[in-house]
């Protein structure tokens, strides 16, 4: 398994943010779809999401 290299994960997520300045300068993506396309809970549905409080820890 592949240890993490913060280095190397920088240089990944310079070259992601240079795509992505690319893709908006070209008009190929809008600024809003940008936002959909990274945003980190593009994929929950909050709509949906509950939370359930009990004498425990909260189930999310």
């Amino acid at each position: 398994m592949d240890r993490f290299d913060p280095a190397k994960r920088r240089a990944v997520k310079a070259a992601a943010r240079r795509h992505d300045d690319m893709e908006l300068a070209a008009g190929r993506v809008t600024p809003a779809e940008m936002q959909r396309r990274n945003g980190a809970f593009q994929h929950i549905d909050f709509a949906k999401a509950q939370i359930v409080l009990k004498d425990e820890d909260p189930i999310l």
